[in-house]
């Protein structure tokens, strides 16, 4: 305590204040140290929290401390100049305080210009020894000083509330997600968008992000802080926000991490405000259930979870199902303009007809609009029918309200058969241009059919009058159903004798079934042998580089599409999984209850592994892309060389050759004594021959877009054009975590996008499906696939092999074909998946999304239909075929080739071979 600073300026100005009493001369003496006292105004500073900005106080602290010993030092040369050197009265000179003040700023900045100076022996001393304290002062403050200058940024304010809706976005900001969130954000084809975009990163924003921000500097701000602080949230004035998004890290090491992370931001978003809107972005499928405890989060409230393994893996299923699928949800889903060659003739060298084709199709997407009262009373079919005749639109889905409960609304996935009947306030979903081609859906019939005047107030009031006495009536018809049914807890069978209001109930209710087995099978009882690898065909290989302590993706989510009840039991396609042993055994606990589900343990990049997978038979091969363990970095190079073992592995497999004894239908070789091929391998070698590895279909998830450059070599594609412009994302063979990023997007301007979109891919997939299926297997429940027999799926009919490939022959439209299939088969056609070359059918394919109507058929097209029913195991009219079942109608698709009737020989597909099948 008495080596204090405040105790030596009580030692040096106390005494002089008692000697000046008692000898009542003034002597200003060590009077000027009390400036010394104003350091412990830091302390006050401190204590009492008057400044809240770490930086600025750590400048104020710092300014104090200049301040003391700059004006105490001038101080000490004022009291010696003026009284001189004690042996030598002559040295002392008459100067001021400020003069001396003047001068120490001079010597302390090692200006000295001289003009003024210290005359005495003992100022010139101290002289020396405070320009070293000077410069040392200066060298310890200067950081601070700089700091401080810098969070004088424009990134350290606050958000200025505009009249304009704003969104905040944190969690992963990066040079790569605010370029993809802001290109489908801020697309020009959001009509009537004028929301701002603030983003909220604890990191200042780099070069790319920051020219980004300055060049939609009216639409993009950012500021620095942490969605974690409730003052930050504050500073973007969260609570009067439209919505919060909160973005992930798809390259985390450590999802589970990085989850939990997000989930923290929604808790904390949700603390800070309990209405706000929350669209929150996960990597595992199991992080959802953590976010049903936080309080405040649900639908109420609008909230959006988007999981991007469970929409990934939902994705590539479906494409098993459907060639070509996920480039064709990807165009839909992303925001993308139409290139201006596309309808002109002067297109740059290069660009094909087929190119030229593809791109009109990747301008399309989805988007909701309300009907006009002109629809109401019109069935979904007519309704379908009057968009794509006169206003040149695809509806594909419907939202209607519920009969149970009015304030709430149910979404219905293509609903064709004349049985929903549309009422008042429905809304359709569409796959169009851009929004502006809907204001013809709400606007249509509301004029004349010159389309320049209005109709009469007269007509008007009496048409507004029969829409609100529809409603009322709707209204008093759903109360009384409500009233006579039971809450809709059990499922009513599907036939003519239902109600529609039940019919449409059943097809709205969401939970996902799949066919299951009797029992749980063990790990042990999955691995694949030789012996039984030679009876796969038409099989499903899933290629996977997960090591003992990656993270898990959630293999059940890819498995669960492929088991849908759509599919009828016996067409179901087996899944086989090739990886790392001790990886597949952890993935296993969410595969056992599956039935056609085996494992064949090694790497995937060994040519003898591929060749046991039997992959010259399979119906498609995934390749997904790996995570980085735990504790890898993961900077720019190495999320590049993330796809490596991807990469390789479809170069290899597309370099493989199979010989004539290899591909033989009758004959199979397994390296000891011949066994005799089952109907399946016969029929699929007949079908498909595979004498390369380039006729395998392969489907490969990429976490780089970029990556896209090396499955290609012979590829003509601009290395920096983007992804959905390469010769493989058109072709349907590729696959990037990319893409679904604008899912974030498409959830804040309308959520029941989101719906429809998983809907389309897994029907609605609920958290508590492993529990469902856990039940059924208890309980022995094998009638599943036959509860939900009018499930709206997607699908592919193969134009060859059915009844409609006269189309082609006789070259009729896609309209025709659209029209044909909607009234006749209550098929939806969404797109076509093409042969780029129409003379070789087995050659390599293309997407066209909502194709246009004057569109002339080829016979070997294959239509992109939502269809009400079972589908045969490969999702297409080949073998088994496509049926699209509905009520007392059903349309089966057979097959118009010949093929040649050889001698049948069942053969157990998971069991040991029988003594008559060898040779």
């Amino acid at each position: 305590m008495w080596l204090e600073l405040a105790s030596f300026v009580d030692f040096f100005t106390i005494p002089p204040v008692v000697v000046t009493i008692i000898t009542s001369h003034t002597w200003l003496g060590f009077r000027f140290m009390r400036i010394l006292r104003l350091i412990q105004f830091s302390d006050i500073i401190r204590i009492t929290g008057i400044i809240k900005s770490g930086s600025l106080l750590q400048l104020t602290i710092a300014a104090i401390n200049f301040f003391s010993f700059w004006l105490a030092a001038a101080g000490f040369i004022h009291m010696i100049e003026n009284y001189g050197d004690p042996w030598n009265e002559d040295s002392a000179q008459d100067i001021s305080y400020l003069t001396c003040v003047y001068f120490t700023m001079v010597t302390m900045s090692t200006v000295g210009y001289g003009d003024e100076g210290a005359g005495t022996a003992i100022g010139r001393a101290f002289v020396v020894f405070f320009i070293v304290g000077g410069l040392a002062l200066f060298a310890s403050y200067t950081p601070v000083i700089v700091d401080y200058i810098q969070t004088l940024s424009p990134y350290e304010g606050e958000y200025k509330k505009e009249e304009r809706l704003h969104v905040v976005v944190c969690g992963h900001v990066t040079e790569e997600s605010v370029g993809n969130f802001l290109a489908d954000f801020l697309h020009k084809d959001r009509a009537n968008n004028n929301t701002v975009v603030v983003f909220l990163h604890t990191e200042t924003p780099s070069i790319a992000v920051a020219a980004l921000i300055k060049r939609l500097y009216t639409r993009v701000s950012y500021i620095r802080g942490s969605a974690l602080h409730p003052r930050d949230l504050q500073r973007v004035k969260l609570q009067h926000a439209a919505a919060c998004i909160v973005l992930a890290n798809k390259y985390s090491s450590d999802p589970d991490g990085e989850d939990s992370a997000n989930i923290m931001r929604v808790i904390s978003a949700k603390n800070c405000c309990k209405t706000i809107r929350v669209i929150v972005q996960l990597i595992q499928v199991e992080s959802k259930l953590t976010l049903q405890n936080i309080p405040g989060f649900g639908p109420a409230c609008g909230d959006d979870v988007i999981c991007i393994n469970e929409l990934k893996l939902g994705i590539i299923a479906q494409n098993c199902l459907s060639p070509g699928f996920s480039t064709f949800l990807a165009n839909l889903v992303c925001m993308r303009s139409e290139p201006h060659f596309v309808h002109n003739a002067s297109s740059p060298a290069g660009t094909d007809e087929w190119e030229k084709m593809y791109l009109h199709g990747a301008a399309y997407e989805l988007y909701p609009a309300a009907l006009s009262v002109t629809f109401v009373g019109k069935t979904f079919d007519d309704a379908v029918r009057i968009c794509y005749d006169e206003l040149d639109l695809v509806m594909f889905a419907i939202s209607v309200t519920d009969p149970v409960n009015p304030n709430k609304h149910r979404m219905l996935l293509s609903p064709v058969g004349g049985w929903l009947t549309i009422m008042p306030g429905s809304v359709g979903f569409f796959i169009a241009e851009d929004a502006r081609q809907l204001e013809r859906v709400k606007t249509y019939g509301l004029y004349g059919r010159d389309k320049k005047r209005m109709r009469s107030d007269m007509e008007m009031t009496q048409l507004s009058e029969k829409a609100t006495s529809s409603t009322k009536r709707s209204s008093s018809i759903s109360n009384m159903l409500s009233s006579m049914m039971s809450p809709m807890k059990q499922r009513l069978p599907s036939n003519n004798a239902v109600s529609p209001v039940h019919r449409m109930m059943t097809l709205a209710d969401m939970s996902f079934e799949r066919h299951c087995g009797a029992s749980r099978r063990t790990y042990e009882e999955a691995i694949l042998e030789h012996q039984q690898c030679l009876h796969l065909s038409g099989h499903i290989v899933v290629l996977m580089f997960g090591q003992r302590d990656s993270s898990l993706l959630g293999l059940n989510y890819l498995v669960a599409p492929l088991r849908s009840v759509a599919i009828a039991h016996k067409d179901s396609k087996q899944v086989v999984f090739v990886g790392n042993g001790e990886y597949l055994r952890r993935e296993w606990p969410s595969l056992e209850n599956f039935e056609k589900v085996g494992v064949i343990e090694g790497s995937p990049l060994d040519s003898n592994i591929l060749k046991k997978a039997s992959l010259n038979y399979c119906e498609m091969c995934i390749v997904l892309s790996p995570r980085p363990n735990e504790g890898q970095p993961t900077v720019m190079d190495d999320v590049a060389l993330m796809d490596k073992e991807c990469i390789l592995t479809t170069l290899n497999i597309k370099g493989m050759k199979y010989s004539e004894l290899e591909n033989n239908p009758l004959v199979l070789y397994s390296g000891g004594p011949a066994v005799v091929g089952d109907d399946t391998r016969k029929q699929r070698a007949r079908e498909h021959p595979v004498r390369h590895g380039a006729d395998i279909p392969i489907l490969t998830d990429l976490v780089l877009d970029t990556n896209v450059q090396f499955l290609d070599f012979d590829d003509d594609d601009d290395k920096a054009v983007e992804l959905y412009r390469t010769t493989s994302f058109a072709y349907g063979n590729v696959i990037a975590t990319s893409v679904l990023d604008s899912v974030m997007s498409s959830a804040y301007f309308n959520s029941d996008i989101v719906m429809a979109i998983k809907l389309i891919i897994s029907g609605q997939f609920k958290l508590s499906d492993r529990q469902l299926l856990a039940d059924v297997n208890q309980n022995g429940d094998k009638d599943v696939e036959n509860k939900r027999s009018d499930d709206c799926c997607v699908g592919q009919v193969d134009l060859f092999s059915s009844p409609y490939a006269h189309y082609g022959e006789d070259r009729r439209t896609y309209g025709e074909l659209f029209l044909e299939l909607l009234e006749k088969e209550r098929m939806l056609c969404l797109g076509l998946y093409r042969c780029r070359n129409v003379l070789e059918p087995n050659g390599p394919r293309y997407v066209i999304t909502a194709p246009r109507s004057i569109i002339q058929v080829h016979e070997y097209d294959r239509v992109f239909v939502l269809c009400n029913g079972k589908l045969g195991g490969t999702g297409r009219a080949e073998h088994p075929p496509v049926q699209a079942q509905q009520s007392d109608v059903v349309v089966q698709f057979t097959p118009v080739k010949k093929v040649l009737k050889v001698k049948e020989t069942n053969q157990p597909l998971f069991g040991p071979l029988d003594d008559t099948s060898s040779v």
